[in-house]
């Protein structure tokens, strides 16, 4: 029988907040409790994204409300993960409680699962560093600066003037590095990508991308910031978007195996994993629908290479990024206990 210790998934992307925002019944999600339990993913990272159409409301209300979500309806007894030390204490905790078969039945127990928070471009703080603060404070350590539009922090890569950071741009980078916020540079622009890498001295992740040189989309990476997030000990997310991945119908598992080969080529081994975007997408990669279909992903994974590099992909690189991230200090003012 399959254990729950082999082959924990790592999802640094999905979007279910915003699928419970707009009224999705849980357990018709992509990334269900059921189908995170099929798929053995121990450790899943929530964005809070705010779309357009809420951005000319009341973006602050609606990434709060998301935010209350998180806690009322998908923590449950999990943990969120805020710092190193509940960090090295959540994965103790999985291997020991997987690796421990149960007095009565002699079964394994299920591990715990835990979450990380995520802001999916900085649209909800308008031009407040104080809210970039409370929402450090609520749990909310990993943030995109931007979606696909420009904002008042930088370009996306959707404003075809290609422009980089502005003046308020740069302080929320300052104010980031200063309370321990991880930046996430999908969805900037190129130019702001750089920019960002030559101010931050941190590593830091691109949570759910794919390869522009083997799919020239908007949102994929050339091959010269691959081989700056890997120099700079950073993380990349590869993504199931069908639209980043090929121009064919249907996108098949071939396809994104495409991508990672050519990541793995550049270096990747100890920097790419997997940022699905379930929940983000209406339509998805043939064989990989929702968070079930890991386990698809994974044995086709373990054709192709060793098991190390297998683990490392599903699961250990995102993990060793956040100690990476984590490693020096404790967020500023986060609030957080170490429980």
């Amino acid at each position: 029988m399959y254990s729950p210790s082999t082959y924990p998934v790592a999802d640094a992307h999905v979007d279910i907040l915003y699928r419970l925002y707009g009224g999705e019944d849980p357990a018709d999600l992509m990334a269900s409790r059921e189908h995170l339990e099929t798929g053995n993913v121990r450790i899943l990272t929530c964005a809070v994204y705010v779309p357009e159409e809420k951005v000319a409301e009341d973006p602050w209300a609606s990434a709060l409300a998301m935010i209350d979500l998180f806690y009322e309806r998908v923590l449950g007894n999990g943990i969120l993960l805020t710092n190193l030390k509940q960090l090295e204490a959540f994965e103790a905790e999985r291997k020991n409680r997987a690796n421990a078969p149960n007095i009565t039945n002699g079964t394994h127990a299920s591990p715990r699962r835990a979450f990380v928070l995520s802001l999916e471009g900085m649209e909800a703080i308008g031009h407040s560093l104080m809210r970039l603060r409370i929402l450090n404070r609520l749990g909310v350590r990993l943030a995109g600066l931007t979606h696909n539009p420009a904002n008042a922090v930088a370009d996306g890569v959707g404003e075809p003037r290609g422009g980089g950071l502005t003046q308020f741009g740069e302080a929320i980078v300052e104010e980031m590095i200063r309370i321990g916020m991880g930046i996430d540079v999908a969805h900037l622009s190129e130019r702001a990508f750089w920019q960002v890498m030559e101010q931050d001295p941190r590593p830091m992740l691109a949570s759910h991308v794919a390869s522009r040189r083997v799919h020239d989309h908007r949102r994929n990476l050339y091959d010269e910031q691959i081989q700056a997030l890997i120099a700079k000990n950073g993380w990349i997310g590869l993504t199931f978007v069908p639209s980043f991945i090929s121009d064919e119908r249907p996108v098949r598992l071939t396809h994104l195996l495409r991508h990672l080969e050519h990541l793995l080529s550049l270096g990747g081994e100890d920097t790419v994993g997997i940022g699905s975007d379930f929940d983000g997408i209406e339509t998805t990669i043939e064989g990989l629908t929702h968070s079930g279909d890991f386990v698809t992903l994974r044995e086709t994974l373990l054709q192709l290479y060793p098991a190390s590099l297998v683990q490392k992909i599903l699961y250990d690189n995102f993990i060793q990024f956040l100690r990476r991230l984590w490693s020096d200090r404790t967020p500023v003012g986060s609030g957080a206990t170490d429980a």
